[in-house]
């Protein structure tokens, strides 16, 4: 970590985590009817596509001069194992191969990853790496395949290379210690992507029995030893990554959860497991069928979504009253997003996907045990009737900006309130406050509208004012920054939710 992060890092075990340009304890902000959050939520960004899948490194300069510009904490980079690996097709790991050493994997593997971590260090953001499948063939324990049951050991070989490469000391191409410009430290890690989908990991159930979690507990303790053993024994460590839901055949996250902590439905030890010892448990809450603020239908009540994310914090209480962790672990959002059109079936319009962004976050901010918000995405995928592919970017696959691109860096959202007026709430992204920022309303859904008033943030950048209310009005913010730049979202509408 930078000399400058550590400066601005927040006490406490472990709290490095996600530091960048903002990054201290944050003013509550008292609203009447809900809690707000007695800690600053960072932001997390993933835009892996953009910045490992075939880029040229003037299109990944770019993508990260834009993640700095909207105020970006953190940046979530998923590392998949095959794709590092020497000889990923074959049965037969190749002879003399040492997944510990960095050093012994394919010339320019690490290439794309090692200008990733330079760029995210060099503009005053954190990287934060999340070694997941799929996985090389001959690191199938079964030899099934790319996604089912990966060798523990040679997990941890190859999350030991990535501590090595990545612990401040490591100079390209093969760590050798040959003067040089070494690579950043990383010290922030997540394991495996939404291993509760057999999408990412199989297999989900052996002859109808949930084994998953199982697997994945394994594969997390290996990555931990693989860390501890190369120096980052007191990084920051995620644990879980879950999908919001089951999928079509797959395990229910808090199904999941149970199993990874050895506990029955009801909270309590099935065996004698040794207690985990993490940050957090990281989880992505989509739910693109409603709004963020509802929960989901009875019949989809196994998905963990902003409505009821709540059921996630609470089991988190339990199985730390069950003795299955180490302390009680908070929750990190590390990816979420609002699919918007070109979307077919589901996805909401551009205004409106900017104005849900706004509401999530705003939701998971009034929540103490919520430590980030995430977004998926700077780009929209390229093919969007594609499986997988996802609309949720803040820009269209183009790269033409959405309204949620110009609101990303000056949230604002209305919440009508019971009284009937309206609650504005909304947060500065980029840079160290405090800052004022201008709101304006307007009727008709036309023009530039008036000055409401001039409101101020508190350090972290967050703000707060009650305004009147009138049906079809709307409100936007604007705050010039200390660089010059002038964030100003666009014209957003007011929605009643608790």
């Amino acid at each position: 970590m930078s000399a400058q992060r550590r400066q601005k890092s927040t006490a406490g075990a472990r709290s490095r985590f996600l530091v960048a340009t903002l990054a201290i304890a944050v003013t509550i902000l008292a609203a009447p009817a809900c809690a707000a959050a007695d800690t600053k939520q960072y932001t997390i960004l993933d835009p892996t596509p953009s910045l490992l899948n075939g880029e040229s490194a003037a299109r990944r300069a770019d993508s990260l001069d834009r993640l700095q510009a909207l105020g970006v904490d953190t940046v979530r980079i998923q590392v998949q194992w095959r794709f590092l690996a020497p000889a990923p097709g074959s049965a037969f790991k190749p002879l003399g191969f040492d997944g510990s050493d960095p050093g012994d994997y394919p010339g320019h593997a690490f290439d794309v990853l090692d200008s990733v971590v330079r760029g995210v260090e060099a503009r005053g953001m954190d990287a934060l790496l999340t070694p997941t499948g799929p996985i090389p063939d001959w690191a199938s324990s079964t030899g099934r395949g790319s996604l089912f049951d990966p060798d523990t050991d040679d997990f941890q070989q190859f999350v030991q290379a990535l501590g090595e490469r990545y612990d401040g000391t490591c100079v390209p191409p093969n760590c050798s210690g040959v003067a040089g410009d070494a690579l950043p430290r990383v010290d922030q890690w997540a394991v495996w992507n939404e291993p509760n989908l057999k999408t990412f990991l199989r297999p989900q159930r052996i002859l109808g029995r949930t084994v998953s979690g199982l697997i994945y507990r394994r594969l997390f303790l290996a990555a931990q030893r693989g860390l501890a053993d190369t120096g980052h024994k007191s990084d920051t460590l995620l644990i879980g990554e879950t999908s919001p839901s089951r999928g079509s055949a797959s395990t229910s996250p808090l199904k999941f959860l149970r199993q990874v902590f050895c506990l029955d439905p009801q909270y309590d030890p099935l065996r004698h497991c040794q207690p985990i010892e993490a940050d957090g448990w990281s989880h992505h809450p989509y739910n693109p069928h409603i709004p963020p603020w509802e929960t989901p239908k009875r019949i989809h009540r196994s998905i963990i979504s902003i409505g009821s994310i709540g059921r996630l914090v609470r089991a988190l209480r339990l199985v730390a009253r069950a003795g299955a962790t180490t302390q009680r672990l908070p929750v990190y959002v590390t990816e979420y997003g609002i699919e918007s059109y070109p979307q077919g079936g589901f996805g909401v319009s551009p205004q409106r996907q900017a104005e849900f962004l706004g509401i999530a976050e705003y939701l998971l901010y009034r929540n103490p045990w919520i430590r980030s918000f995430a977004q998926y995405l700077l780009d929209d995928d390229r093919k969007p009737s594609q499986l997988l592919s996802f609309q949720t970017g803040l820009r269209f696959a183009s790269g033409f900006p959405k309204p949620a691109y110009d609101a990303f860096p000056v949230t604002l959202v209305a919440r009508r309130n019971k009284r009937g007026g309206v609650e504005l709430w909304g947060h500065v992204r980029p840079g160290q406050g405090p800052f004022e920022v201008e709101i304006r309303y307007r009727d008709g859904g036309v023009g530039a509208g008036q000055l409401l008033d001039f409101e101020p943030t508190d350090r972290d950048g967050y703000f707060r004012l009650e305004a009147a209310y009138r049906q079809g009005r709307e409100w936007q913010a604007t705050c010039q920054l200390p660089d010059g730049a002038v964030p100003q979202g666009p014209f957003i509408r007011s929605y009643r939710f608790d």
